[in-house]
């Protein structure tokens, strides 16, 4: 993992709960931030799966596209910021 994104790094993540993900699949990182989780997500999908990242802080965006194109995550393909309070909850259907 690039030291530049572990940096700015929460400790939200927890990639082994999530078992993994399958070569080529397309995943949804919301709350991406410096894109720490999106690219661990970019290498298990692999060169033919898509990753897309949403944040609701322009910096943070930013830093997580610039740390994509600068270690070669072009399944990193859109990283796009949302309103503050967009929405007020989420549902997750698994």
């Amino acid at each position: 993992m690039p030291e530049r994104s572990v940096e700015s790094f929460a400790g939200v993540a927890n990639h082994f709960v999530l078992g993994t993900i399958d070569k080529g699949a397309t995943v949804l990182d919301l709350g991406c931030g410096a894109g720490t989780d999106s690219l661990v997500a970019a290498q298990m999908v692999g060169p033919e799966g898509h990753v897309v990242g949403i944040d609701m802080t322009e910096a943070q965006l930013a830093k997580a596209r610039r740390l994509a194109t600068e270690h070669g995550f072009a399944q990193v393909a859109s990283l796009d910021t949302l309103p503050a309070r967009w929405v007020d909850g989420a549902i997750v259907v698994q």
